[in-house]
């Protein structure tokens, strides 16, 4: 296939097998098919209009470098002989990250007590996420309107958002029409909107719940800011959200705050495992990229897979031989492996079922292979270098016709061919799709960081229990792969009392929930130096190292930075008073 250097591992496979009737399940979870345009996430410099409409596509602008492209299949490798063409992949599947904690993360004072009285009005809350419960009372103002500037549904069909060709918008007169009817029945005809999951509004509560269905007693970080909500999906609401869903969302948010010349702090409920941990996906260079557009910053927690053995990393050498062994829980349909290496590193690789069956030994000069082992598919593709990233990456896919891969116990064979590094780290799928039972016999807690927590210019934020001083045991922990110093800091995110979507409170636990402290501290910050003008260019990496330089250490007998605590304990009163005093 030529241009290979240019598509990502799962558009290459899709590419080959789309048209048999071999990988099927691969295929239905890159989300192509016969007979439709396929939607691909495409990096690329100058004007795209010029090659796009050389071979029929539609373009959606996402930036000055980034898009997503509609194409016929059987045009793609034409559209990647294009120069402007840098990269292009299929969007990847994301998945849901989910009064102690208060006086932890140093806030109670921040609200009530001079010189700071700092509760978030003039600044707006950016929700990525699962939706939000609007009929909430905490999200509501003590008059009956609603507190959300912005609701756009990504998975509804109908008046979707100028610039945009899907689902919803609904603006802040329509959801008080809404809120005005006399049943909820009444109320849900006109805004439709929900959060099904509630991931989306237990983080909203954590940043700014104003506490009205407790009579004031559960309050989020920033009670008087707005909210502009997205709930990311495709129309239909049928598969998890992609990255596509998650990059549409931060260009209409920061659309969005300039139009109200407001700043905004963003939190991103989402995270995956596909990719280097490097900061070089293509959500994560798009992040970096527009993150500089406005008076924002942007908060990711570091994931929950630490504790769920899909990660392990080693080092092999030159003519050596390696073994890793991961187990296939019963019932399984569908599983995926990436390895990374260093570029100069030449690796090859063999696979070994629970039978005793095995592929040939696979180096990259035999692409896109597919092999059948019992009841199991095998698919394997080798990428790199490419124009986003120059090392290498060996991703396996498995599935089966039956509908269950062979169960037990698969190795991996890897091949120290050419060695100079010798450093590998290989991520499974996330155990939101496997289940607790698939995992690595060595795995390694470390490098668990989910994407894009590991992006440059995020904060991102692991979780403590604020009883116990501990990091809990999920939270997805550093550095990253190139060496990078995440998680930025850490925050309570055990067993917090937030707002769910029944209209009430329960606990939640999880680094979305620790991102969502971070997330109402920024507004905070950004009240404090925005609007009330002693810090107008408080935000971006001004704030971000405000609040990495002001963490608290806690736990005394460690030394930081870490890969657990990251530089600390965030502290939002400490990092106001160092500001104040500097």
């Amino acid at each position: 296939m030529a241009y290979e250097n240019k598509m990502g591992p799962e558009l290459q496979l899709a590419l080959t097998y789309y048209q048999t009737s071999l990988a099927t399940t691969f295929v239905q979870n890159t989300g192509v098919s016969l007979g439709d345009g396929w939607e691909l996430v495409v990096k690329y410099h100058g004007d795209i209009l010029v090659p796009a409409q050389s071979v029929g596509a539609s373009v959606e602008v996402l930036s000055e470098s980034f898009a997503s492209v509609e194409i016929e299949p059987e045009e793609i490798e034409d559209f990647a002989s294009f120069f402007e063409i840098e990269y292009m992949d299929l969007p990847k599947r994301m998945f849901y990250i989910i009064r102690e904690s208060y006086g932890k993360a140093c806030i109670t004072n921040v609200h009530n007590v001079s010189p700071y009285n700092l509760r978030g009005e003039g600044v707006l809350l950016g929700i990525i996420d699962s939706g939000i419960t609007y009929t909430h009372p905490d999200f509501i103002n003590a008059d009956g309107t609603t507190r959300i500037a912005y609701l756009w549904d990504q998975t509804i069909e109908g008046n979707s958002p100028v610039g945009f060709d899907v689902g919803t918008e609904y603006s802040r007169e329509r959801i008080n029409e809404a809120l005005d009817q006399l049943t909820m029945e009444e109320t849900y005809r006109i805004v439709p909107s929900t959060d099904l999951i509630g991931h989306g509004t237990a983080v909203a509560g954590v940043m700014g719940g104003n506490g009205r269905a407790s009579n004031g007693r559960e309050v989020g970080v920033a009670p008087e800011a707005e909210f502009i909500v997205v709930k990311v999906g495709m129309e239909g609401g049928i598969q998890t959200p992609r990255t596509l869903e998650v990059m549409r969302a931060l260009k209409y948010i920061l659309e969005k705050a300039t139009s109200m010349n407001k700043p905004v702090a963003i939190n991103i409920g989402l995270g995956m495992v596909q990719g280097g941990h490097d900061g070089r996906a293509l959500l994560e260079l798009y992040i970096d990229q527009i993150a500089r557009r406005w008076m924002c910053n942007i908060i990711v927690g570091t994931g929950n897979q630490a504790d769920r053995a899909n990660h392990t990393e080693g080092i092999i050498e030159d003519g050596e031989e390696r073994e890793v062994q991961f187990i296939i829980n019963t019932g399984l349909g569908f599983y995926a492996l990436n390895m990374w290496s260093s570029f100069i590193d030449t690796l090859e690789i063999k696979l070994t079922s629970p039978t005793g069956e095995e592929t040939d030994r696979i180096s990259a000069s035999r692409n896109n292979i597919l092999y059948e082992l019992g009841e199991t598919i095998i698919l394997v593709n080798f990428s790199g270098p490419s124009n986003i990233n120059a090392d290498q990456q060996i991703s396996v896919f498995m599935e089966s016709e039956s509908g269950s891969i062979d169960s037990g116990i698969w190795t991996l064979t890897i091949y120290g061919v050419s060695i100079i590094s010798g450093i590998y780290n290989i991520w499974g799928a996330t155990s939101a799709v496997t289940g607790m039972e698939t995992m690595f016999l060595q795995p390694n807690s470390f490098t668990t960081l989910t994407i894009p927590s590991t992006s440059s210019l995020v904060i991102s934020v692991g979780a403590f229990n604020p009883y116990t001083n501990q990091i809990i045991a999920g939270s997805g922990r550093g550095f990253t792969r190139d060496g990078r110093i995440k998680p930025g800091l850490a925050a309570p995110g055990a067993q917090v009392t937030t707002t769910n979507n029944q209209g009430d409170y329960s606990m939640a636990t999880g680094t979305s929930i620790a991102a969502a402290f971070v997330t109402g501290g920024a507004a905070l910050l950004m009240e404090w130096g925005i609007v009330n003008g002693n810090d107008p260019s408080l935000y971006g990496d001004r704030l971000r190292v405000a609040l990495l330089r002001n963490t608290r250490r806690i736990v005394t007998d460690t030394r930081y930075p870490n890969q657990s605590w990251g530089n600390g304990a965030f502290c939002l009163e400490d990092t106001l008073i160092s500001l104040i005093n500097r």
